[in-house]
Formats: structure tokens, sequence, C-alpha cells
């Protein structure tokens, strides 16, 4: 992808100050999503915009300022379709993370319960990682894609649902202390009672949970659907009735500018935004994405030291500014 030169420049967008280090991250995050969309459009899946993502197209013709990473969805027919797709169809260096792939590092990359889109830092060095992602020294970029399920007609079916999702989310979260406690074992006989399943106990649990989560989500098809669809990880403590979206919304793409490329979205897009964030959907609410911004808060301190070993003085946001030169000069 190509952007001009001034995109990576300091800019204030809504009162708010967008630093060139950010710039960086959403080009190298577009970046990732155009391979994941190269694949869709292969094979005909409908990807869209989806949270902070799809209010940023709609207010904002690109990303939200405040905000640092790309949130995309599918209908869970083309979402499970997608995960077989893109391991072998990805470009080089580039890789699904998260409960999808088979490889434990890959795995811890991404502890998440939805597909997970980035770039192996092991294919690249530091030189070829910035080159290809304009500058961006932090490594594991990616995008999150999350499915959209069904909700069932039948109540005491969507009941049990969220149940059982809620417990395996609880035990995921909760495996050092049930293991302390010495009451991991029981946990796992009652969820292999209720789920109907023999759990391998010479293979990872924590990542066999993760795939049972994902296909109890996913057990509901569109013929035994009340019309509408949700992402289920964030209700798995809810009650019933369950009110998702009109799964009717996702029928059809539409495209939105976004940061000089076109991202798709709903066609009905302001009725989406509007179900998702309500009417006021126009009126700005910094830092309500619920995670630490900037994502990449967290590696600074890896990656001064990295570059202290490597003999470097300069700080991150000078070395990135000039980074061709001060990689040379290593």
């Amino acid at each position: 992808m190509h952007f001009p030169k001034e995109f990576f420049s300091e800019e204030v967008r809504w009162d708010f100050t967008v630093s060139p280090m950010m710039k960086r991250a959403w080009a190298a995050a577009l970046e990732i999503l155009e391979c994941v969309l190269n694949v869709c459009d292969r094979h005909r899946l409908k990807c869209f915009a989806a949270g902070g993502t799809l209010l940023g197209a709609v207010r904002h013709q690109g990303f939200i300022p405040w905000d640092d990473d790309i949130d995309m969805t599918l209908l869970r027919p083309d979402y499970d379709a997608l995960i077989r797709y893109l391991p072998d169809e990805l470009p080089d260096g580039i890789v699904v993370a998260g409960m999808y792939t088979d490889d434990y590092r890959l795995q811890q990359a991404a502890r998440i319960p939805n597909l997970r889109v980035i770039a192996d830092e092991r294919y690249w060095n530091l030189a070829t990682y910035m080159s290809r992602f304009h500058g961006f020294p932090y490594f594991r970029i990616g995008v999150d894609i999350f499915p959209l399920d069904y909700v069932s007609k039948d109540p005491e079916f969507i009941n049990a649902q969220l149940q059982i999702c809620h417990t395996l989310m609880f035990t995921i979260h909760n495996m050092e202390l049930y293991v302390k406690e010495g009451l991991l074992e029981d946990q796992l006989k009652e969820i292999e009672r209720v789920c109907d399943i023999t759990l391998d106990r010479s293979r990872d649990i924590e990542h066999q949970l993760w795939l049972l989560y994902d296909f109890i989500s996913g057990r509901t098809t569109p013929q035994e659907s009340c019309g509408e669809v949700i992402n289920l990880q964030f209700l798995t403590e809810a009650i019933p009735p369950i009110h998702g979206r009109p799964a009717d919304l996702y029928d059809e793409v539409t495209y939105l500018p976004f940061e000089g490329m076109r991202m798709p979205v709903p066609k009905d897009y302001i009725r989406a935004v509007t179900c998702l964030f309500g009417p006021d959907y126009m009126t700005p609410v910094k830092f309500a994405a619920g995670h630490e911004y900037p994502f990449y808060k967290t590696q600074e301190a890896a990656l001064l030291e990295k570059f202290h070993a490597d003999g470097m003085t300069v700080g991150i946001e000078e070395f990135c500014h000039n980074w061709q030169k001060a990689i040379g000069e290593v």
C-alpha cells in the first residue's frame, strides 16, 4: 500500500494529537488487513468493519484518532471458511495466531476468543520488518477478526449456550488457580459431562477449551436463528432474552473511504453503526475501547533494550524517523 509522506506526520484530529508512531501503526495494520481482504475477495467472503473501525469509517473516514487497532467481522459461515483458507493463502511472514493454529508459540501470541492475523516476528529481521510495515518497529502487528453468531429461536438453547461459554471462559482465565487448588481435574470432568466430549489430557488443555468455546458459540445455524446475530464472546454473562443485531444488516457490502483505502462496511452502515453505538454515534467518547492505548506501550522497554544491546543510543521515535540510516550504521 502507498501512503504519502505527509501521512506519517504528527496531526491533530478532533482535538486529539496523533503521533507519527501511531500513524506507522495504522499503516502497518492496514497492510495486514489488505492481506486478509484479498483472501476474502478471492473466495467471495463478506467481511465488514466492526466496532471502532466501523465507527471510524462512518464518522472519521479513517481511524478514530484515539483508536489503535482494526476490528473486522464476518457471519459465522464465512468466518469458518476464512479460517480454512488463510493458512495457505496469506503471504509469507503473515500468519494466523491464537486458537486456530497448532503452533504453540502463535497460540500464545493471541490468547483471545477470535481470529487474529499477525506479522510473524520469526520471519522478519528488524530491517525487513520496518521496510514492509512503514517504519513501524514493534513486532506482531495484526488485525482482529470476530465471528457474528446467529441467535437461536430457542431461549433454553441460548441460555445453555451462554452458561457453557461462561464456564469455559472462566476456566481458561483461572487455569492456574484451579491447578493450585487441585480442582482442575474436577472442573474438566464437569465440562466433559455437560458437553458430552472427552478432552485429551496429553494435549494442551487450554487450547482445547478455546476450540470448544468457539464450537459452542457457532452452533446455531441461520435456519435455527431468530434473525439476529451477536458477538457471543461479549455476552457470556448475559441473561436471556438476548437482543442482537438484525442479520440482514450483513447481507450486502459497500465501501467507505478509510485512510486512502476502501473499507468494507454493511450497505446500511448508518443503521449498523446506530445499532452498535446508539443515535449519538457522531458524538465522540475518547478511549472507550477498553484497552491500553497505545497497544505497543508494553513493548517499549524491550525494544529500547535491544537498541542498547545493538549499540544504538537514540530514542525509539528518533530511530524510526531515520530508521533506514540507523539500521545501516549498526
